[in-house]
């Protein structure tokens, strides 16, 4: 697997994204090359953006491009910022229509996502450049001095740089995922995980119970899918909300389903029946697409619907979550069932609807093996 050596801010980088759309890429390649070879001169130190300017007269319009660039987004433009947007489709080249010689960027649509901050391309390169699991890693050890990649991460085809690893804390420190450590407000080379980077990683449950780095690769992987489906259902039209519901309690094994007209029947969404033993159970649906939690009149409602109904048990499904008065007035009611968004994505990935599964032949190395498959030939010594 092959990793950007540099990770830059995404905070820096999305103001960089936004100030490139719209500029002549020759000017602007030709600058990064320019300042990529002035900082080398610095002895890997940061330069300052006076120093920058001292130690090199750049032409008229690039010192013009170069403090454009520099007084939005504060980053020193160089080919690596360049490289990163390339390897992720950040940026495309479109010709000028009066010359088509001149080309300018255009931010992608998924450059436009990354600057609005979408969360699934954030995550899609947090897995790709492996800040996924180190996030992870760094939630199960709560603490640590530093990150020992060659002990973490085996992936790495060569021992890692010093800015490969310090650009990957600074990204996770810049987003608020992690924090440092203090003692007696000296700063030390430890991190913590912060409230924003365990409730990022929620969003990716099972990502610890990964045995190994592949197997967290797929876990993962897994948790990216289920955001953009979550991110799917959350902008489907209501009413088409209702049959696809209703299509998942047809894998589940309900019968007779009705979805009622628009408009709601006193409430209800849909009506089923489930087999239970040799039983049949009516059954009552409520279907809310709703971003915010559901709350407890929505659950008191659904049980006076059934106390006047023919159905003896009713369930609400939801693409967000209850609230906790929600979850208290159900604990001692079998009667009424919560599905929250978590569990419906669980059934969506289950019952495979809207998703395919691929399987992976994954082969490790075993030397015992070949001796054991060896034992009973002789083999001539030497």
């Amino acid at each position: 697997m092959q990793y950007s050596e540099f990770i830059p801010k995404f905070s820096e980088y999305k103001s960089l994204l936004e100030e490139l759309d719209g500029m002549q890429v020759t000017l602007v390649k030709l600058l990064a090359l320019d300042v990529q070879k002035i900082e080398s001169n610095f002895n890997h130190q940061q330069p300052t953006k006076n120093k920058l300017l001292e130690k090199y007269n750049f032409r008229e319009n690039r010192a013009d491009a170069f403090m454009k660039i520099y007084n939005s987004s504060n980053v020193f433009i160089t080919t690596k910022y360049l490289q990163f947007a390339d390897r992720y489709g950040l940026l495309e080249s479109v010709p000028e229509p009066t010359n088509k010689l001149l080309h300018r960027y255009k931010l992608t649509k998924r450059g436009q996502s990354f600057t609005n901050e979408d969360l699934i391309v954030f995550a899609e390169i947090d897995l790709s450049e492996m800040l996924l699991l180190m996030l992870d890693d760094i939630k199960e050890s709560e603490e640590s001095d530093g990150f020992n990649f060659d002990k973490l991460y085996p992936l790495f085809d060569s021992r890692v740089s010093l800015e490969f690893e310090e650009s990957r804390v600074s990204n996770l420190l810049d987003r608020g995922l992690i924090s440092k450590r203090f003692d007696n407000q000296e700063e030390v080379n430890w991190y913590r995980i912060s409230k924003k980077g365990k409730k990022y990683l929620k969003m990716f449950q099972g990502l610890s119970d990964g045995k190994d780095l592949l197997e967290k690769v797929f876990l993962a992987r897994n948790g990216i899918e289920k955001l953009k489906l979550f991110k799917y259902l959350s902008s489907m039209e209501a009413y088409k909300f209702e049959y696809f519901i209703s299509r998942i309690l047809k894998e589940m094994g309900y019968q007779d389903i009705t979805v009622t007209d628009r408009g709601g029947d006193g409430g209800i969404d849909i009506k089923a029946k489930i087999k239970a033993g040799t039983s049949t159970i009516n059954e009552i649906i409520q279907v809310k697409r709703w971003n915010s939690n559901i709350q407890r009149p929505t659950v008191d409602q659904l049980r006076g619907v059934l106390s006047v109904s023919e159905a003896t048990r009713g369930s609400i499904f939801t693409i967000s979550d209850f609230s906790r008065g929600c979850y208290e007035s159900v604990r001692n009611d079998n009667s009424i069932s919560l599905i929250n968004g978590e569990q419906l994505l669980g059934l969506v990935f289950k019952y495979g609807i809207g998703v395919r599964s691929k399987s992976y032949n994954v082969y490790r190395f075993m030397p015992s093996h070949i001796d054991e498959q060896l034992k009973d030939i002789k083999i001539p010594k030497n």
